[in-house]
């Protein structure tokens, strides 16, 4: 896995590329170190995990007083990371690696592309990915596909509310004309909500106050198709959240000739 870091202020303390020089990086699996590394002059570390690690797995990086999340790529055996650091908000892009050095730049225009926004404690902010395929393991809530639907569940601390939208294309604009359902509430346990379309974009956010208000803990923009698979949902399934139908036009009334 390649990580390099760039940007103003990288790392917290350090002002400049040339400080990071001689940092070190080190790899988590589930709070186990699977890899470590040092940063060169330019940001940059190649890391060799020293034991096996799944495709797809999501990894807690830390280099000097910054942590961030990388979820491995799931088609490739290599990973590479870009971070960039701007006033304390960390861009994380993820693909993978097709030559096994460490040292391409990650794309949005590769399949297996991810690209969040974090802050400096490894927690997410943003996750907008038109191509994702499955979602980041600590994120603070589940996102299950079970129930007849798709179960969210909080798992975090300071969460309140909950707005879930399901929309048909791919704009991350607040215009709902083409929401399939829209649902707003509060967020204190687990919720139902249908799938209505199977080629439809999710967009979840998530607030630590009522009514949308406070804090955006985060938000997520992905297809509907990235919600987690296989994971054990809650029993017995909750409740359909309420007014989280979807809605649909009246069929036109035949009329006799």
């Amino acid at each position: 896995m390649g990580v390099t870091f760039s940007g103003a202020n990288a790392l917290g303390a350090q002002r400049n590329a040339q400080s990071l020089s001689g940092t070190s990086i080190t790899a988590k699996l589930n709070g186990t170190v699977v890899g470590t590394g040092t940063l060169d002059s330019n940001g940059h570390a190649v890391i060799t995990f020293t034991s096996s690690v799944p495709r797809g797995s999501t990894l807690v990086v830390t280099a000097g007083s910054t942590t961030i999340t990388v979820v491995l790529a799931r088609n490739l055996p290599a990973t590479t990371v870009m971070v960039t650091v701007n006033a304390g908000v960390l861009n994380v892009q993820i693909s993978g690696d097709p030559t096994g050095t460490g040292n391409a730049s990650p794309s949005m225009a590769d399949n297996d592309a991810e690209n969040m926004d974090e802050d400096n404690n490894g927690n997410f902010i943003d996750i907008d990915n038109p191509m994702a395929t499955m979602l980041p393991a600590n994120l603070p809530i589940t996102v299950v596909a079970a129930c007849n639907g798709i179960v969210i569940t909080p798992t975090g601390t300071g969460i309140a509310s909950i707005r879930v939208r399901e929309q048909t294309d791919d704009q991350n604009n607040d215009d709902d004309s083409n929401a399939k359902l829209d649902f707003r509430g509060a967020f204190t346990g687990p919720l139902t909500f249908p799938i209505v379309a199977a080629a439809a974009r999710l967009r979840i956010e998530v607030f630590g106050q009522p009514s949308e208000q406070g804090p955006r803990i985060v938000e997520i923009r992905v297809p509907i198709s990235a919600v987690t698979m296989g994971m054990t949902a809650p029993s017995p399934c909750p409740s359909p959240a309420a007014s989280a139908s979807p809605t649909v036009a009246p069929s036109p009334t035949a009329t006799h000739t």
